[in-house]
């Protein structure tokens, strides 16, 4: 099976932290953060997983590896299972500075996710 990627945007141009002083919440410029929160990770109808072990798998398999290996710091990710495309798993990683990745990571046959399936999200977009 192959990998589906898709970029989902550039870098984003950043917002003015100058422009929250008044928020509740105190933000900085990204480039100012040396130590990030680690991501909220949304698991979309999880109830569709296969079974109760897939939820291991796809975190060690595929978060966890995202996350050691990706050379900026990540602020979310979603897991999507789809009804109609059940051997397949949507994962879309949002980064701090703007940018994202979505992909359609394949199940194989016997159930189980690909260890090196994380990288396909790693991967620079074709200008």
């Amino acid at each position: 099976m192959a990998l589906v990627s898709v970029n989902t945007g550039a870098e984003a141009p950043a917002l003015d932290p100058a422009r929250l002083a008044e928020a509740a919440v105190h933000y900085s410029a990204v480039s100012a953060v040396r130590s990030f929160p680690v991501p909220a990770v949304h698991w979309r109808r999880g109830g569709l997983m296969k079974t109760a072990e897939e939820r291991s798998e796809i975190e060690n398999k595929i978060i966890y590896p995202l996350l050691l290996h990706s050379k900026d710091p990540v602020s979310a990710i979603v897991v999507e299972f789809y009804p109609d495309m059940e051997n397949r798993l949507g994962i879309l990683a949002i980064w701090s500075n703007g940018k994202s990745r979505e992909s359609l990571i394949p199940r194989s046959v016997e159930g189980a996710y690909d260890a090196e399936a994380y990288r396909v999200l790693l991967v620079q977009p074709t200008p």
